[in-house]
């Protein structure tokens, strides 16, 4: 019963207070011993075309800024029109709700013409600290228009266009931490209707997800979860046989405990038929008395 209220205490001091939790920002363009980087070669681009019948398909490209194993963001380009006018746009948006962009609110106008706020993708320079004290959103824009007439509502704004190298700002809240990332990306062309727009991506920096890092998660063998993705049945083989047993707790991206349980001395590993729980990223901690291991469990329907 001690044991059992030991395991369950450091849980919630570890939410609660951020036990191992990174520093609270990033500087673009740097990055620190707490910090990662990941240099893309070749660059990844995405093009389109905003005119009459574009021949550019919509394209996307997806990062893992945290480096565990699960996709955090998108960027996305895609033109389209027909003899009556033509949208096309650029955006950056988190792919879970728990990534989110730094924005400002900028008014771009359709035609009519009305105005239309839109989530602009801020452009930080290099040397800018990306924090908790900003405008964050599920997604940013880095450039947006339309042409000709038709149901078309997509404003005409360039905030990114042909300024050089800037840097996206994306924060994630995970149940263990809070990490900010930057992304180095470049907008050429595509002023006009008629211009292909480019978007390079460079590389990317993200504070360290010390949870899915075994060399700062434990020095011991990890453990085997199984399957993962899974739909409710999860299998846990435990990374050690121990006297004492094992704490299992399982959170979501918000901190909150959706299961939790003990495996009994001597067992090697043990299978959960878990609660009915929505789909996306949960967090998997498993502690004995001497080390706490993290796991990423994805539930899929």
């Amino acid at each position: 019963m001690i044991k059992r209220l030991i395991f369950t205490l450091y849980a919630i001091l570890s939410v609660v207070f951020h036990i191992d939790a990174q520093t609270d920002y990033i500087v673009c363009g740097s990055i620190s011993s707490k910090d990662t980087l990941a240099n893309l070669l070749p660059d990844s681009a995405l093009q389109c075309l905003t005119v009459h019948l574009s021949p550019y398909p919509s394209e996307t490209d997806s990062f893992d800024l945290d480096h565990d194993g699960n996709y955090d963001v998108k960027f996305a380009t895609f033109g389209n029109g027909g003899l009556g006018g033509g949208e096309g746009a650029c955006y950056v948006a988190g792919l879970h709700s728990n990534v989110k962009i730094a924005i400002r609110k900028d008014t771009g106008y359709i035609c009519c013409p009305q105005p239309v706020v839109m989530n602009v993708a801020l452009p930080f320079s290099a040397g800018d600290t990306i924090h908790e004290n900003l405008l964050y959103d599920g997604y940013g824009i880095l450039m947006s228009n339309a042409y000709g007439g038709g149901s078309y509502t997509r404003p005409t704004l360039y905030p990114w266009n042909n300024i050089g190298q800037r840097f996206i700002g994306v924060r994630m809240e995970l149940a263990f931490d809070t990490l900010y990332a930057w992304i180095a990306v470049e907008a050429t062309g595509g002023t006009n209707y008629y211009s292909v727009f480019t978007l390079t991506i460079d590389q990317y920096g993200c504070n360290k997800n010390t949870h899915v890092d075994i060399a700062e998660t434990s020095t011991s063998t990890r453990g085997i979860i199984s399957p993962n993705p899974t739909d409710n049945t999860v299998t846990i083989r435990f990374p050690t046989i121990t006297a004492t047993g094992y704490s299992i707790s399982l959170y979501d991206l918000s901190g909150k405990l959706v299961f939790q349980d003990w495996s009994v001395n001597g067992q090697s590993e043990i299978t959960y038929q878990l609660p009915s729980l929505s789909e996306g990223i949960y967090n998997l901690m498993i502690s004995d008395e001497s080390a706490t291991q993290y796991y990423k469990l994805l539930i899929t329907r």
